[in-house]
């Protein structure tokens, strides 16, 4: 249980630095549009595209955004959600994995041969 407890805050505390990170860079790219600024929104970007890619579906919110279909807001909203569960899986996997290394040092020590 401490493991899930663990898993799931450093998982809050990620997706609520990289919010916060993503809100300050689209207020930077809305009111100071520099070419940094952009490069680093695009950055951002990347990990939700990426994933939405290898699932697929990339290309079908492309399709819908370019033809009205979502706007501005809903693709941020997707990317967003994106992004969130990707920081959880990762940190279940990581935190899987660490906690299977620390069981593991701890078997060793209890039982030396």
């Amino acid at each position: 249980m401490m493991f899930l407890r663990m898993v799931v805050a450093n998982s809050y505390f990620l997706s609520g630095l990289y919010l916060c990170v993503g809100i300050v860079t689209e207020l930077l790219r809305l009111y100071w549009p520099r070419h940094e600024v952009l490069r680093f929104a695009f950055a951002l970007d990347s990990l939700p595209a990426r994933a939405l890619e290898e699932l697929g579906v990339l290309g079908t919110v492309r399709d819908w955004y370019v033809l009205g279909q979502l706007n501005g807001f809903a693709v941020r909203m997707i990317f967003g959600l994106t992004t969130v569960t990707v920081i959880f899986v990762l940190a279940l996997v990581i935190g899987g994995a660490m906690w299977s290394l620390q069981s593991l040092r701890t078997r060793s020590t209890r039982h030396p041969r």
